[in-house]
């Protein structure tokens, strides 16, 4: 296994975070540059992005996209994480 830098920690933190909350089976994508994330994925309820949102270390939270389709929403999300330079 490749060693991980320290600063990588808060990062893969924040991804298990977010990951429990929006459900890491629903999520599609995650690519990252420098401190800006973005995922991709669905959700049956809004209210997750919201939480996502709402934590701790997440900065300039972005909603790029957001598409209904059946019973699912669709979503881009584009986020910058404090303390990561």
């Amino acid at each position: 296994a490749l060693p991980i830098s320290n600063e990588y920690i808060p990062f893969l933190s924040k991804i298990k975070e977010i990951s429990s909350i929006i459900g890491i089976e629903k999520i599609q994508s995650i690519y990252s540059d420098s401190n800006k994330v973005e995922i991709q994925g669905y959700c049956e309820d809004t209210e997750v992005l919201q939480k996502v949102s709402d934590l701790e270390s997440i900065n300039k939270f972005d909603i790029q996209e957001l598409q209904k389709k059946d019973n699912k929403y669709f979503f881009k999300i584009e986020y910058t994480l404090g303390g990561i330079n």
